[in-house]
């Protein structure tokens, strides 16, 4: 079910609001507020804008892309993760790193940023055990990240898991024996989904694009 509406909506009514369709009616609603309709425009389909020039004037266009040099956001990957999982969190997000991915995280504080208003999103990584992916407040917190469809869930768990059903159809990467050979596998679908980072000379992979 898609939701389109021109209201304002915190991140908190927004999964709530998900949360209690999956729960209540079992379907997944696609919610677009005005925030994610100007990420999807920027991020993911800034073509259309040259489609409608009464809405986005040609001339507009141009100037932004004559500035975006000094104006462009930074493009990071979001590592979401609960309260017990947050020590491999830490360790992910340093690895990331060293690869020259820029990382952020609300749960470690050597990578939260304070102006989310700096912030592209590129991929968002959820990080899952028994323990997290049974606390509601963390199911609540990745509803809509989930439903963006840029999401993958790293499981850290070698018993059986009942995932929740909004995480059945999203990419899994299996983090219960060596975390090294995770890892490789996720370098790889992040090297081929073309996820920005920054090269050694400086320049980011985006901009080869």
């Amino acid at each position: 079910m898609i939701f389109v509406t021109t209201a304002k909506i915190s991140p908190a009514a927004r999964d709530e609001a998900i949360a209690y369709i999956l729960n209540t009616f079992n379907w997944e609603l696609e919610l677009y507020g005005l925030e994610r309709l100007r990420v999807m425009l920027e991020a993911q389909y800034p073509q259309v804008k040259w489609n409608h020039p009464a809405i986005f004037p040609h001339d507009f266009l141009k100037y932004q892309e004559n500035s975006v040099q000094s104006t462009a956001r930074k493009k990071y990957i979001e590592l979401v993760a609960a309260v017990e999982d947050v020590a491999f969190a830490d360790w992910l997000a340093r690895r990331l790193s060293v690869e020259g991915y820029a990382v952020y995280s609300q749960n470690l504080p050597d990578f939260i940023i304070e102006s989310e208003a700096e912030i592209l999103t590129t991929q968002t990584i959820l990080i899952g055990s028994v323990g997290g992916l049974s606390d509601p407040n963390f199911l609540l917190s990745i509803g809509q990240r989930v439903m963006d469809g840029n999401s993958v869930l790293l499981n850290m768990d070698t018993g059986a898991i009942n995932f929740p059903l909004v995480l059945e159809r999203i990419p899994r990467f299996e983090f219960t024996h060596h975390w090294i050979s995770g890892f490789k596998k996720l370098l790889l679908f992040l090297e081929e989904k073309g996820v920005p980072k920054e090269e050694i000379d400086g320049k980011s992979t985006a901009d080869k694009n």
